[in-house]
């Protein structure tokens, strides 16, 4: 019996509107899916549990930061995080017609609170563990809305 080559990709989309729901931007970036986030798919379709000692549990939060650096599959945090973004996931879905496609999405409402410039975003599960890694320009402008849609695609 041969085994099966499972290839884990993500991508975030960031979508910028204003306060009547106009898009203002909107762009797509490829991010690195963590080993983390391989292992975790892994165990879910062998059937694994996710309560219990040490679950494996789905992205619940997003955080921003402001390091700088090349993202790997061994990530485990962002390089400068800033822990004052964490965000948690409004929405996570299956997109109609895409089974093997997961899809994770949280927004910023500018404030002055969160307002400013970062360089990386990172999706996590409710234990820390990091399941993508973005490096990009995200600005965060008070009065605008800023959604990130973070999608992991497994494919065989």
């Amino acid at each position: 019996m041969r085994g099966l080559n499972l290839s884990i990709t993500g991508q975030v989309t960031v979508t910028v509107t204003d306060a009547q729901g106009n898009v203002v931007s909107q762009g797509t970036k490829r991010n690195q899916v963590t080993n983390y986030a391989a292992n975790a798919v892994a165990q879910w379709l062998c059937g694994v549990n996710n309560t219990g000692y040490n679950p494996t549990l789905p992205p619940q939060y997003m955080e921003l930061g402001t390091g700088s650096g090349t993202p790997s599959a061994t990530d485990t945090n962002l390089f400068t995080p800033v822990s004052a973004t964490n965000q948690h996931v409004s929405s996570a879905q299956v997109p109609s017609g895409s089974p093997n496609v997961a899809q994770f999405t949280a927004q910023y409402f500018g404030t002055a609170n969160n307002a400013g410039s970062y360089t990386e975003a990172g999706l996590f599960d409710a234990n820390g563990n990091l399941f993508a890694h973005l490096m990009d320009a995200i600005t965060i402008t008070q009065g605008l809305s800023t959604t990130l849609a973070w999608t992991i695609t497994v494919t065989v």
